[in-house]
């Protein structure tokens, strides 16, 4: 069996020891790497190109948000995982923008983390409960409505990193190229993205993409 390789990002070093050892247990699951601030997660995920990276938001040298940033760039494939010590913290939105897979509290349940490891890996995302409902009206404030959040939801993750590209202009070859498939399968994914979010143009998926604050147009 694959296992989901996963690496640990915190500056606590007492906090990720324990989450080897609560990872450890399980047999689908291997920790790669280990890093106590942003520069060294970053350096660790291009060397190891885990499947999930759970992300501390407060770290030294380059914070969660930065870090999240630069890897949904040049990683996109890595699903992120974002650990924090508060149901209402600010930088919130900014991940939801970034389209990070999963925001679980540092004091849930050990199995809800497990949980959103496996569903994150399955392309699913994942939300504690105690911060989904802020998800949602965090969405509903940029869109006016809770239908384009909904649909949103629809989305897979590579749909979602592919109406982000797409929202800011890049061709179908470009596309393709910075997600490392073909025009073909972009050509389908966009199709399928048109076709749940109702929308007929490109047009229509830069105007869908500013009203949530996906992308920024500006100068």
């Amino acid at each position: 069996m694959e296992k989901i390789k996963i690496i640990i990002a915190d500056d606590h070093t007492i906090f990720r020891q324990g989450l080897r050892m609560l990872l450890a247990q399980e047999d689908d699951m291997e920790v790669v790497g280990e890093a106590a601030d942003g520069i060294e997660a970053l350096e660790l995920a291009k060397k190891h190109n885990p499947d999930i990276i759970l992300l501390d938001i407060a770290m030294p040298n380059m914070d969660g948000v930065q870090v999240a940033g630069k890897i949904k760039k040049s990683l996109p494939r890595i699903k992120i995982i974002v650990l924090t010590s508060y149901s209402d913290d600010q930088f919130l939105y900014e991940f939801l923008k970034l389209g990070v897979s999963g925001f679980v509290l540092k004091d849930s349940a050990s199995q809800e983390l497990i949980y959103s490891i496996r569903k994150s890996h399955e392309g699913m995302v994942f939300f504690d409960p105690s911060v989904s409902k802020k998800v949602m009206e965090k969405f509903t404030q940029v869109s006016g409505g809770k239908s384009d959040f909904v649909n949103y939801g629809k989305l897979s993750d590579r749909e979602k990193e592919v109406l982000r590209l797409v929202a800011e202009g890049c061709a179908t070859k470009e596309v393709a190229e910075k997600l490392y498939i073909s025009p073909k399968t972009v050509e389908n994914h966009r199709a399928n993205i048109m076709k749940k979010l109702n929308i007929r143009d490109r047009t229509g998926l830069t105007k869908y993409a500013l009203r949530l604050g996906l992308i920024d147009l500006s100068p």
